[in-house]
């Protein structure tokens, strides 16, 4: 089953959400374009697993023939967009609690990684800002750091 949704970053900009879901649930995130995030789940009622979440820090951006052309003579690399730190994650987070929660989920779960803490070492307290419980320490999988956990 195919759908697509809209979410808006802190700025008021728009983005396409297409999910799909059939053994897992994928949702692909679209500024024009591009993609510029996804996110993948797993499970069955009543727990919705979480998998993998990302933003994207390296769209290619479009540019013009002669800003490619003057780009490549200067030697200088393609430019890119960062999408992360716009809201995208707590408007992604909130969609999905809400098409969770009318598919019959009541919890929402996941892990974070310890590649995801060097990278964003805000992680846990930012899962905890928006309501989930963050459980922190090794767990089953190999470079968890934290489980993280909210009932809808």
């Amino acid at each position: 089953m195919e759908s697509t949704h809209c979410i808006t970053d802190c700025h008021g900009v728009t983005y396409r959400v297409h999910s799909e879901r059939d053994i897992g649930w994928s949702f692909h995130i679209w500024h024009g374009d591009n993609v510029v995030g996804h996110m993948y789940c797993t499970g069955q009622p009543p727990v919705l697993q979480v998998g993998d979440f990302k933003l994207y820090d390296d769209v290619c951006v479009r540019e013009s023939l002669a800003a490619t052309c003057w780009r490549k003579l200067l030697g200088r690399p393609r430019p890119v967009s960062n999408y992360r730190n716009r809201g995208l994650g707590t408007a992604m987070f909130t969609l999905l609690s809400k098409l969770a929660k009318s598919a019959d989920y009541k919890c929402l779960e996941g892990w974070i990684s310890d590649v995801d803490t060097e990278s964003n070492p805000g992680l846990p307290d930012w899962y905890r800002r928006r309501g989930y419980i963050v459980t922190e320490g090794a767990g089953k999988y190999a470079r968890q750091v934290a489980v993280i956990r909210k009932n809808l």
